[in-house]
């Protein structure tokens, strides 16, 4: 099975990041409508224009935490990991991602990068308790606009999001 080894520094490389990704994907089988796709896409001509959040963290209670806190003024879809982040971003029209950095498999700023290379203009919010790891020079080369520190108040992220989604 093809992995990601390597291709955190490949910014140079995008096709073969694509390339890769569509090999995992359907090495899983993940290609296809994300089950909470449905929830999130209004139906057309539905008044409901509110962006959608695509919220992904591989600890189940933050990720039901994060979700919660941007449901108030957003619809949100969720993943537990970073290839079906990816995933559910090729289906849905999602317009800001927020993620994690540490999650097995694809960190967070994997997921940036490649989402960033499928669609530049979607804004990425880091939530991480490892602020100090990350250079604010990686952080931009990786497609994060923001970075916010664990434990994070539901207004501070909610701000940030609305912030970026205008």
């Amino acid at each position: 099975m093809p992995t990601l080894e390597g291709l955190q520094g490949a910014a140079d490389a995008p096709a073969r990041r694509e390339s890769l990704l569509r090999d995992m994907l359907q090495h899983r089988q993940l290609v296809g409508t994300p089950s909470n796709a449905s929830d999130a896409a209004p139906e057309a001509g539905s008044a409901d224009a509110s962006p959608i959040v695509l919220v992904v963290d591989d600890d189940a209670t933050l990720l039901a935490t994060f979700a919660e806190m941007l449901a108030r003024s957003f619809r949100v879809v969720t993943a537990t990991n970073g290839v079906d982040a990816v995933a559910t971003f090729r289906t849905t029209p999602v317009d800001a991602i927020v993620t994690d950095l540490a999650m097995p498999g694809m960190n967070g700023l994997q997921v940036a990068s490649l989402c960033k290379t499928i669609r530049p203009g979607v804004p990425v919010v880091m939530v991480t308790a490892w602020e100090a790891l990350i250079a604010s020079d990686e952080a931009s080369r990786h497609g994060i606009d923001t970075i916010l520190t664990k434990p994070v108040r539901a207004t501070t992220l909610l701000r940030a999001v609305r912030d970026l989604t205008r």
